[in-house]
């Protein structure tokens, strides 16, 4: 078994498509054309999240000595670090109107959007979703 086979940052780096689904029935979203909602993603070995995560630990690190815990802080920055993973979308729209891609567009849907959120964390954890079979 040569082990570069496995190697999952290569993997989480190179990304994979995430379909959108609906948050009750899980069906996958569709945008007005009726194609699959989709957003792209790295996954958590990437080296753009861990180099995210040191420097955010860094950060709480030197926080913790001069202020207290903010649970709203702590969630945008959890929306930060789940955005870094997104490298684009096809099809997410609001009223009608397609959403431009950008990283702040993204946190601002993860703070807005739990269960959106929600998905992106469970996608780019499982790293199966980053190798092909």
């Amino acid at each position: 078994m040569d082990l570069n086979d496995l190697d999952v940052v290569k993997a989480a780096d190179k990304g994979a498509e995430m379909t959108v689904r609906h948050p009750v029935t899980d069906d996958v979203l569709l945008d007005k054309d009726g194609n699959p909602v989709v957003m792209f993603v790295l996954g958590s070995d990437s080296t753009v999240l861990r180099a995210a995560m040191k420097d955010r630990a860094r950060k709480q690190l030197n926080a913790r000595k001069t202020k207290q815990f903010d649970v709203d802080e702590a969630e945008r920055l959890g929306s930060e670090m789940l955005a870094i993973c997104i490298t684009g979308w096809r099809g997410l729209s609001e009223n009608g109107v397609e959403i431009p891609f950008s990283k702040e567009a993204a946190i601002d849907l993860f703070m807005r959007y739990n269960w959106l959120r929600s998905q992106v964390d469970a996608f780019i954890n499982e790293r199966e979703n980053f190798f092909k079979a």
